[in-house]
């Protein structure tokens, strides 16, 4: 069972959440709630310290009899600085997409403290920098990318579309790397130079169409999309950190080049 406590630091980062607690052997949410610092981790801890009876806890106790652990969501993070309706009407879908049939919503307010689970949120908060001399251009694909995504659609995410030119930087970056939330989420060997194209409302899927807009007010515009493979390093690569000093602050940009 994971500790009793997530730290300082990482409860400083969490601020005043909300979240979900899952059972793993349904898949379904049973109980939602709201706290700061370790609240998350109180429910597990009182199910096995007292005998404090209710249903909440009783289903704790189930899970835990089974060999498991209830997994936690953090919903939103850092809600007292910045709710609005935007930032609710986010989470409800956030929510519903999650763990019912998708939404027929076009479009949806994007936010840096969406749904992830509490262990990935510890995870990425331990992460140790990148380590790498290899020439490499980091997309940043935070729009996109989810906690769980499929390899295939990670690969979509990270290739296009990109208004750059890696080809014209010394050394050239072969390298590229996908990262979210300022960890390194894909790395891939690329190869250069990269196919251009006007990209057109057509070659847009739909997630993207919703951060674009509607078709009426799209404009098209020329960029590129990579084409390589899965980087031998793969694993020595993803899941660390860009964080400064490694690279200046990524919020906003789109790409920037490491050791190049």
């Amino acid at each position: 069972m994971r500790s009793a406590t997530l730290g300082t630091e990482l409860c400083e980062a969490l601020g005043e959440y909300v979240y979900a607690l899952e059972d793993p052997r349904s898949g379904k949410v049973f109980y939602i709630g709201r706290g700061v610092r370790d609240r998350v981790l109180h429910h597990a801890w009182d199910a096995i310290a007292t005998e404090e009876p209710g249903a909440k806890l009783d289903r704790i106790r189930d899970i835990r009899r089974a060999g498991l652990q209830p997994r936690a969501w953090i919903l939103r993070r850092q809600v007292g600085r910045r709710t609005s309706a935007a930032e609710m009407e986010a989470l409800a879908i956030d929510i519903l997409s999650r763990w019912h049939d998708p939404l027929l919503n076009e479009r949806r307010e994007v936010t840096e403290n969406g749904i992830r689970t509490l262990d990935g949120l510890i995870t990425d908060h331990a992460a140790r920098p990148v380590a790498s001399d290899r020439a490499a251009i980091v997309v940043n694909i935070g729009r996109t990318w989810f906690e769980g995504i499929a390899e295939g659609l990670l690969w979509d995410a990270a290739r296009k579309w990109w208004m750059c030119r890696p080809e014209d930087r010394v050394p050239k970056p072969t390298l590229l790397l996908a990262e979210a939330g300022n960890i390194i989420r894909g790395a891939w060997t690329v190869r250069l130079p990269v196919a251009r194209q006007e990209v057109t409302w057509a070659d847009l899927d739909d997630r993207r169409r919703a951060f674009h807009g509607s078709e009426a007010t799209f404009a098209p515009f020329m960029a590129c999309c990579f084409d390589g493979e899965r980087d031998s390093d793969w694993n020595t690569l993803v899941g660390r950190h860009t964080r400064p000093p490694v690279l200046p602050r990524s919020y906003g940009l789109a790409f920037r080049y490491l050791n190049c």
